[in-house]
């Protein structure tokens, strides 16, 4: 939830309950900026990915592809309620299977391959890197950062990646971060908040920052 600089404690506004007519009116106004995150959803998804029958996507869901629609696939009956970014670095595929379920504020970031397997549900805030999103030398960052400041694209040098693939029927808890070149396997948990820097075996639940195998 975003932070307001006015909130009690620096003299924000509190209310009474609404009258009848008011709780009206804010219903109304409150499903037509639903109905209006959904038009920008599908908007965004319909230029940059190609979805299989049967998905469906959140008023906050959105899909940043400058490329071929054909490098974001959505399998059948995906619930996406988050970012997916095929990003302008790199040359990335993302591929989310069937009925996989993306919660709200996830971020994907692909420049490379990222592959989701089907059944698998990414929960509330999980972000999944195949990338570095910036170099890691400080000159080349700092490059990179300026240009990205004035708007005239990407101008760092090297940038690191590596595939990230998830298995089917995996559970990718809230709040959970998955760095690139990771591989974890079918079946396997991955308790909230945890940092995922290796790979995770089939059927496994693993935790921490690092992420680490429990019960093993």
């Amino acid at each position: 939830m975003p932070v307001d600089s006015r909130h009690a404690f620096a003299g924000g506004s509190v209310f009474a309950p609404p009258s009848r007519s008011a709780e009206l009116a804010g219903r109304l106004a409150e499903a037509l900026a639903r109905r209006a995150g959904a038009s920008a959803a599908w908007e965004s998804f319909r230029r940059g990915a190609v979805l299989e029958p049967g998905c469906l996507l959140g008023p906050n869901a959105r899909c940043f592809n400058d490329g071929p629609r054909e490098r974001i696939r959505l399998g059948p009956r995906v619930v996406c309620r988050g970012v997916l970014r095929r990003e302008l670095f790199g040359d990335g595929t993302l591929l989310v299977g069937a009925d996989v379920y993306i919660g709200d504020d996830v971020i994907v970031s692909c420049s490379d391959l990222v592959e989701v397997g089907e059944l698998t549900l990414l929960g509330h805030g999980v972000q999944i890197f195949d990338n570095d999103s910036h170099p890691v030398d400080a000159a080349a960052r700092e490059a990179d950062w300026r240009a990205i400041r004035i708007g005239v694209g990407r101008d760092g040098g090297p940038i690191g990646h590596a595939p990230v693939q998830i298995g089917r029927r995996a559970w990718i808890g809230l709040g959970s971060l998955v760095m690139k070149g990771v591989t974890i396997g079918d079946d396997a948990v991955v308790a909230a908040g945890s940092v995922v820097t290796a790979d995770v075996p089939n059927g496994v639940v693993v935790a921490g920052n690092p992420a680490r195998q429990l019960g093993g």
